[in-house]
């Protein structure tokens, strides 16, 4: 594990040169700072990723976690609006519509499975997975076939039996793999189904911590980074004053950091099998 404090969060926002675009689509459910307990790291993950000149992002899917569906959607589609506005000229995906509860509850094939469908169809894709695994876990059972299409799927969960994850100063209050605990039976199917799966678990995450001081120094940077620190502030502040934190984890902006350079986020590895034998 590393504590590198911001320099991984600008080193990836920066969007460094690379020889090629790997292409990845990001499937996300964005709070992005709504109020004062909304996460605000799919805001961080989906600029990084955008800016970043090593990665190709073919397009935005939405599902519930974070927040309801619908409200994941148009916090995707301001985000990008956003973009737009500060950075003009940059390409941006489209963002559509997936899945609004678990997977067993789900009747239909939601608008966002069938357009990674066919980007799938198009070309191999790594899979940004930031919130429950319900529109992978989808593609995965409609379409097997596409399964040697699937480059990886970096999802932030990962959780070990017995294991606690505390934020602050508190003892009592602690997180729990929300990711998985969303949609278990999906996280289920993508780890039965043999695609390449990297976790970037909490306890990584914990590594990487943005303060006020980090926030001040990321609104120097440009409009659109000035605009993510204002986002990104009343959270900040929910962590400080209810438990005592000394600043937040972009957990989620580590799935594009890992694919930037892995090498820091790989340092163990552990055997999932026994977890559904």
């Amino acid at each position: 594990m590393f504590a590198i404090g911001l320099f991984l969060p600008l080193i990836v926002l920066s969007g460094l040169p690379h020889a090629t675009a790997s292409p990845v689509w990001i499937d996300a459910d964005p709070a992005c700072g709504l109020g004062m307990t909304d996460d605000v790291d799919d805001c961080w993950t989906i600029i990084a990723a955008i800016r970043s000149s090593s990665l190709h992002v073919a397009g935005v899917s939405t599902v519930f976690g974070n927040v309801q569906v619908d409200d994941a959607t148009d916090n995707a589609k301001a985000l990008l609006n956003a973009i737009s506005l500060h950075e003009p000229g940059r390409a941006l995906p489209p963002v559509h519509v997936g899945a609004g509860r678990p997977i067993k509850h789900v009747m239909d094939i939601p608008p966002a499975v069938m357009e990674l469908e066919a980007a799938r169809t198009e070309s191999s894709l790594t899979i940004f997975a930031l919130g429950p695994l319900t529109n992978v876990a989808i593609l995965i059972t409609h379409r097997p076939e596409l399964l040697p299409r699937i480059t990886a799927v970096v999802a932030v969960a990962g959780q070990r039996p017995s294991q606690v994850f505390h934020v602050g100063n508190t003892s009592i209050l602690h997180f729990h793999d929300l990711n998985v605990r969303k949609d278990p039976d999906a996280a289920e199917i993508v780890l039965r189904a043999g695609v390449p799966l990297c976790l970037i678990p909490f306890e990584v995450g914990q590594q990487v911590i943005i303060t006020r001081r980090d926030l001040h120094v990321l609104e120097q940077q440009s409009s659109l980074d000035a605009w993510l620190s204002a986002r990104s502030a009343p959270w900040l502040e929910f962590l400080e004053h209810t438990l005592g934190a000394q600043g937040f984890s972009p957990f989620d902006l580590l799935a594009v950091a890992y694919l930037v350079d892995p090498s820091p986020l790989c340092q163990y590895q552990w055997d999932t099998s026994p977890l559904f034998n």
